[in-house]
């Protein structure tokens, strides 16, 4: 149990930093009437990640957990590589 605590901090730590670069480019690039929808779309988009989650671990797809870690690194590697593609294509709004 305690070498597990090491492991939360991390976590913790990027989920702060993640959110907090989040909210200052929500707040930063959205429109003003849409700077609420932005937000929900984060939201949204981190509920379907743990919904994916639910449902792969339930299904019992795989055999171990080995295959199954391999699975999400392969969804997180392909979502990373959109994330990629958008991003080089990105113009970023004038102050």
């Amino acid at each position: 149990m305690f070498w597990q605590i090491f492991q939360y901090i991390i976590l913790t730590c990027a989920e702060i930093l993640v959110a907090i670069t989040v909210l200052i480019f929500a707040y930063s690039e959205a429109p003003r009437r849409y700077k609420v929808v932005i937000l929900s779309f984060w939201l949204i988009s981190s509920s379907l990640g743990d919904l994916l989650v639910i449902a792969v671990t339930e299904s019992h797809m795989t055999s171990n957990q080995t295959t199954e870690f391999l699975l999400f690194a392969l969804i997180m590697a392909f979502a990373t590589f959109i994330f990629g593609a958008m991003a080089v294509h990105y113009k970023e709004r004038p102050l």
